[in-house]
């Protein structure tokens, strides 16, 4: 089958209330009621004449922490997610007809007539027979290697499931698997990369985490074959892990498949006399099994569950192997080979960049006698012992209740019992050259993120009171704060009356910057904004900064109180920062601010300008989500490119005119006001016209009018936009107040073209005579540092 084959266009997607969902499930009724997911639970009803199954996120009564905020993101994720698969969807995944965001009430909506899901079938009787078993293994299989072909765009990434479990697979009326829960997926082109961000609370579903890469920081397509294998065993095995196993801390499926592995190679007669099989014997009795087969679905399974990730194989190599089995070979129909996608054109057109298990497999063939490594002669090497600290942690999460369990234990204990064998230099590297274990980003150290209350936010800045209140950002306010005897910044969402807000913005502004700061490539750099917490309470968005705050740059420099070494320290440290954030980081798309604005750079007392605004962030671990956007926002107002105005396609070079307005802003004393935008003047610094009518105007014959190219200057001399207080102040030479000029308005040039690039501008920067001569004095090699450091995460 075919992707246009299989796809069912999706018509427009209706929104309920909640309380029409509880009409359609008859009360949320035991008789509709089919099971629980990671979230909560999932219930058949009839939409439209169609039989459906709705799924409802709930924030008690899982066996997992949800946070406040968590399960609303989860249901955009999977929104956005089905959405990007609408005209392209595998038949394995859920058809969305339906949704519900309710104040904290949020639901989808599946065309999907279940017949139950497969944690409920597993353990049944002869009505869930072995052909149906493969036909539900195979189709799943399909379905991951489907989702682990890196996306066609940048940046080129395979989605991750991350929380497969038997539970998430609903099997239809024809024995058909379908996957309906999405609520911790990662990758493709279209959603947040979550495989590094720190304070991930949950790290799958209780007997399917892989062991070994979710304890070091990371995920990857191998641990969701490790949950394929788990899945696997079960379906072969009638066995599930359930919650009474979980209360009593009984054997993981996959430790008892283990266990059993090795008890046969320890019985040398049975070794020699017998092949491994885990197949329950109700299924070896079925008319259609085969001996062999149930031999190679154990082989396969107990590689998918190895517990060396390199050692597993690719869902690929999984899919090739199931179709060698002698039911699917001679009973291909029956168990729904026909209902597979072929995935070879797909796989000729993508190449895989990013695949850091390169090749057709990890793993080595079921149709070998091969060898499974699993978990025999662990040596006390960093691998290994990784893998022995993150299962037993596996083991004690599953144990103990949430609210006991300490969330960032396992980052400590691990971390700490690894570095007592091996040594991390600078970078992230390791110091015995075995970096494919360790490819996720280490340049930043582990924090806690508290949640925070809306009455907490009210304490930390005594009522919002007018004193605390620094200023405006583009979507709020700023505050100043105070936790016990700590100085704190605090930010709060509103809904301003300067731009365009729709229901949901500002939600996920505050996930995708959560999301950011938690990432270990940024919680180091210096001049970005270190995270402490968040307030998700209704419709009270806000976060708190580890930031003694001095003022924004905005407000200094109506104050007129920087002088000419804080102005270059600014612009030094701001321009390190974005060429940092433009820096090539494949697969990556570059980073973009797309807002910046100095009312969006805080000033610490040492005069350090912090980043504190991501609003519209976009590249790196953040998808561009351009093509909605682009309609009603376009930047800060006095900071939006012109070219970007007229074409609406993102660049670096966008930032580049920000900042040649922030050096404007900066070095004139100038800035653009409320009056400025009531005038209909729009983009400061600027003379000329659009073509097209709707963009008139644009302001500023300001800079234009005054500023004077080099060539039309007399001769020996330049033009300079500095303001005239500040050419007395100490560190201040002509030439530095024309090449910052000249720089500034190479910024803003009309098109993008003739404009420097980051780095490009950075080196001019370096060139200014003020920073040769007062390099102390503006932190000048803690500069240098930071950039190496950070380039080096980067690489």
């Amino acid at each position: 089958m075919s992707l246009a084959e299989g796809a069912i266009p999706s018509p427009f997607i209706r929104k309920y209330q909640f309380e029409e969902l509880r009409s359609l499930t008859n009360g949320f009724g035991e008789d509709n009621y089919i099971g629980e997911f990671q979230f909560g639970r999932a219930y058949r009803a009839v939409h439209e004449d169609t039989p459906v199954v709705v799924k409802i996120w709930e924030d008690k009564g899982t066996n997992y922490e949800v946070l406040p905020g968590d399960n609303a993101r989860r249901y955009c994720v999977e929104f956005d997610l089905l959405r990007c698969f609408r005209y392209e969807a595998h038949p394995s995944m859920v058809r969305l007809v339906a949704s519900c965001w309710d104040q904290e009430k949020v639901a989808h909506v599946y065309e999907l007539d279940a017949l139950d899901t497969l944690y409920n079938l597993i353990t049944e009787g002869d009505s869930f027979s072995w052909s149906h078993r493969i036909k539900a293994a195979l189709g799943l299989a399909n379905f991951l290697e489907y989702m682990h072909i890196p996306a066609p765009d940048q940046p080129h990434l395979p989605f991750l499931i991350c929380n497969l479990d038997a539970a998430h697979v609903m099997i239809d009326r024809d024995y058909n698997p379908t996957v309906y829960d999405y609520s911790m997926i990662s990758g493709g082109s279209s959603l947040i990369d979550r495989r590094y961000i720190l304070n991930q609370h949950v790290k799958g579903c209780h007997g399917y985490i892989d062991p070994n890469p979710a304890y070091q920081g990371s995920w990857s397509e191998k641990s969701d074959v490790f949950a394929y294998g788990v899945v696997l065993l079960g379906l072969m095995s009638k066995r599930v892990y359930s919650e009474h196993d979980r209360l009593k801390c009984s054997p993981f499926v996959y430790e008892w498949a283990w266990a059993q592995h090795n008890a046969w190679k320890s019985d040398s007669l049975g070794f020699l006399s017998s092949k491994f099989s885990l197949v329950h014997k109700r299924l070896q009795a079925d008319p259609i099994f085969e001996c062999s087969d149930g031999v190679k679905l154990t082989k396969l399974a107990m590689q998918c569950v190895d517990f060396d990730p390199q050692k597993r194989p690719t869902m690929r190599r999984v899919v090739n192997s199931l179709k060698k089995l002698h039911i699917v070979e001679y009973n291909g129909e029956l168990v729904g080979i026909d209902r597979l996608v072929h995935l070879e054109n797909i796989y000729d057109k993508r190449a895989d960049p990013y695949d850091v298990y390169a090749g057709d497999g990890g793993g080595e063939s079921v149709d070998d006698d091969d060898h499974l490594s699993g978990c025999q002669g662990f040596l006390l090497k960093k691998a290994e012992l990784t893998q022995i600290v993150g299962h037993a942690i596996d083991r004690f999460r599953a144990f103990l209740p949430q609210k006991i369990f300490v969330p960032c234990i396992d980052h400590y204990f691990s971390r700490w019992m690894i570095s007592a064998v091996y040594q991390e230099i600078p970078g992230g590297q390791i110091a015995d050259g075995d970096e494919e274990l360790h490819n996720a980003p280490s340049s930043g150290k582990h924090v806690d993120v508290h949640v925070y209350s809306h009455a907490d936010l009210r304490l930390f800045t005594s009522d919002f009171c007018e004193e605390n209140l620094i200023g405006m950002f583009q979507f709020g306010r700023v505050y100043r704060g105070k936790i016990a005897e700590q100085e704190v910044t605090v930010k709060i969402w509103e809904v301003p009356k300067k731009y365009i807000v729709y229901k949901g913005d500002n939600q996920r502004r505050l996930w995708n910057e959560l999301s950011l700061l938690q990432h270990p490539d940024f919680i180091a750099h210096p001049n970005l904004a270190k995270l402490m917490g968040y307030c998700y309470e209704g419709e009270h968005l806000g976060v708190v900064y580890n930031l003694k705050p001095l003022d924004t740059a905005k407000n200094l420099i109506e104050k007129d109180a920087l002088a000419w070494l804080q102005i270059i320290k600014i612009l030094l440290r701001v321009g390190c920062l974005l060429k940092f954030l433009h820096h090539d980081k494949p697969p990556y798309l570059p980073c973009l601010v797309c807002n910046i604005d100095v009312a969006h750079i805080m000033l610490d007392e040492d005069y350090n300008p912090v980043l504190y605004d991501f609003s519209m962030f976009r590249g790196g671990i953040i998808p561009d989500r351009s093509d909605e956007r682009t309609v009603y926002l376009h930047g800060g107002y006095g900071y939006t490119d012109p070219e970007y105005a007229h074409s609406g396609i993102w660049t670096e070079a966008k930032d580049v005119y920000a900042f040649g307005t922030v050096i404007l802003n900066l070095i004139a004393k100038k800035l653009y006001t409320d009056e400025d935008k009531l005038s209909g003047t729009e983009i400061p610094f600027l003379d000329y016209t659009l073509d097209n009518p709707l963009e008139s105007k644009f302001f500023g014959d300001w800079a234009r009018g005054v500023y004077r190219p080099r060539w039309d200057c007399p001769e020996g001399s330049a033009c300079s936009l500095v303001h005239g207080t500040l050419e007395d102040g100490p560190g201040f030479y002509p030439e530095d107040g024309a090449n910052l000029t000249d720089l500034a308005m190479n910024c803003i040039e009309s098109y993008s073209s003739p404009r420097p690039t980051m780095e490009e501008a950075v080196e001019r920067l370096f060139g200014l005579c003020v920073v040769q001569d007062h390099a102390e004095a503006l932190g000048l090699k803690q500069m240098l540092q930071c950039s190496q450091t950070s380039c080096s995460g980067c690489s």
